[in-house]
């Protein structure tokens, strides 16, 4: 009974660590895909001209990222994040070439973000799954 204890709480120290480590790795892809959204949006600015819900639609982004995205958009959900609502809020509000001006300014700062979480997510994720790993270790030999 002891033994299947210990093998619990490993089990679940392990499961913990994994899950908080994937948190910074949906942020970095959220960041990811939200970087690729703005390069395919200033080229649909110059070119095509499509509706942002079908550029949403015809780009590989995670529906975590689309259904955001969409959220900030329309104003239906506070997102915390002050870049995205910056953009959310500029999208569509003037010509295409003021448009173009506008969103462009944004780009150093998107890519400065998403090269951050990728940092993040590459260091902690790996921290994280290896330090609740280690807690079950150590409350395993406690509990021994």
């Amino acid at each position: 009974m002891k033994l299947f204890s210990c093998m619990m709480i490993l089990i679940c120290c392990t499961a913990m660590g994994f899950w908080y480590g994937q948190t910074f790795i949906k942020k970095a892809q959220m960041s990811t895909d939200f970087r690729n959204f703005h390069r395919a949006y200033l080229h649909n600015l110059k070119t095509k001209r499509l509706p942002i819900t079908e550029l949403l639609e015809r780009g590989a982004y995670s529906e975590e990222f689309i259904k955001r995205f969409k959220a900030c958009l329309y104003h239906r959900e506070s997102v915390k994040d002050r870049l995205w609502t910056d953009y959310c809020s500029v999208l569509g509000n003037s010509d295409a070439t003021s448009q173009q001006a506008v969103v462009s300014s944004y780009t150093d700062e998107i890519e400065r973000v998403c090269l951050e979480n990728q940092t993040k997510a590459k260091k902690n994720a790996s921290l994280y799954r290896k330090l609740g790993f280690l807690l079950g270790v150590f409350i395993v030999i406690l509990i021994l």
